[in-house]
């Protein structure tokens, strides 16, 4: 398991509050949706594929593809549902 804890985390509307507190003003925001966070996901798997392809020999593949496998696991079962991102643009006046 990643570790995380809810307390972690601010709600969209927090992480916005937060920045103006600082005196800037949020001018844009672009949240994740579920397409969005599979392909920042299955890229890795991918790349991590690829790589272990390539370089057959790498002693670090084993620990690569547990690494991976883990992640894998762990976003299929609870981070797709409950993990997002989001971008914020503040401006500062």
């Amino acid at each position: 398991m990643s570790g995380f804890k809810k307390e972690e985390f601010n709600s969209h509307f927090k992480n916005i509050d937060s920045g103006e507190k600082e005196g800037l003003k949020c001018i844009y925001t672009l949240v994740s949706n579920h397409d969005d966070w599979d392909h920042y996901e299955t890229l890795q798997w991918w790349s991590s594929d690829d790589y272990i392809s390539a370089n057959p020999d790498d002693p670090d593949n084993s620990e690569l593809l547990n690494k991976i496998d883990n992640a894998k696991m762990e976003y299929l079962l609870y981070g797709r549902d409950t993990i997002g991102w989001a971008i914020y643009v503040f401006k500062r006046y």
